[in-house]
């Protein structure tokens, strides 16, 4: 014998079949609340090493921070929900510390030249 409350309702089929999967649309980027824009990782890496480059890897770190700074503004381009905030920053810190480098490099080979070309080392040209 079999469990009256077991029985299906009379007209449906023994089985239900579920429906077949449904693909989704891809991810879609959303608009923050209060129209705030989302900010690209590559900002905040070009961001993060252009404040870097001014402590540990100066010349490395002005390298990465311009190259994901010019990469942060490409993505922003393409999805108007990014912001490039932080990669513009990281950009201008990039040609500052570039900047800062060589006025460095620069100021060095000049005091290295006068200091030989006064023989204040006791070196004679």
């Amino acid at each position: 014998m079999t469990d009256p409350g077991s029985q299906q309702p009379s007209g449906q089929p023994p089985h239900q079949y579920q429906q077949p999967h449904q693909y989704q649309q891809p991810y879609q980027y959303q608009q923050q609340p209060g129209g705030q824009k989302q900010h690209t990782t590559t900002g905040i890496v070009s961001l993060v090493f252009g404040i870097i480059q001014f402590f540990v890897l100066p010349v490395i770190g002005a390298i990465v921070a311009l190259i994901t700074g010019y990469m942060s503004r490409n993505e922003a381009e393409d999805n108007p929900n990014l912001s490039d905030d932080l990669g513009r920053v990281g950009r201008i810190l990039g040609w500052v510390g570039l900047a800062l480098t060589v006025v460095g490099i620069v100021f060095m080979l000049l005091v290295f030249g006068v200091v030989l070309g006064t023989g204040f080392l006791g070196v004679h040209p």
